[in-house]
């Protein structure tokens, strides 16, 4: 019964993180956020040694997505109130983050355009 139970676990978060990096690849993010909560409950519920490499890889991949993903959208409305303290705060985040990317071009497109942005009004 616990060996159904932990492939039904990682069955359900494999779905989930396929689904949503598919709507990341499709420049969907706001889609994609909609499965933060479930893709994060789930991956919790999971011991250590029954994540596999891939499964670990797809979720930090999700996750790092979404939090640049977030960060930019928090340094356009920063932008906009030209609140340049917070935003300099924001952006020096998400260049940190930048290099999670590159293996993403739909996030790496969005990135590049909206971070430029930013920047302009910071400087």
């Amino acid at each position: 019964m616990k060996n159904i139970l932990k492939r039904t676990k990682l069955n359900y978060l494999n779905k989930l993180l396929e689904k949503a990096l598919s709507y990341i690849d499709n420049s969907e993010f706001e889609e994609a956020i909609e499965f933060y909560n479930d893709i994060n409950e789930t991956y919790k519920l999971i011991r250590s040694k029954e994540k596999t490499a891939g499964l670990i890889r797809s979720f930090n991949m999700y996750n790092n997505a979404m939090e640049v993903y977030i960060g930019l959208k928090e340094a356009l409305i920063l932008a906009k109130y030209h609140d340049m303290d917070a935003l300099k705060h924001r952006l020096d985040f998400i260049w940190g983050l930048k290099d999670n990317m590159i293996n993403i071009p739909s996030l790496r497109n969005y990135l590049e355009t909206n971070y430029k942005y930013c920047m302009d009004v910071y400087l």
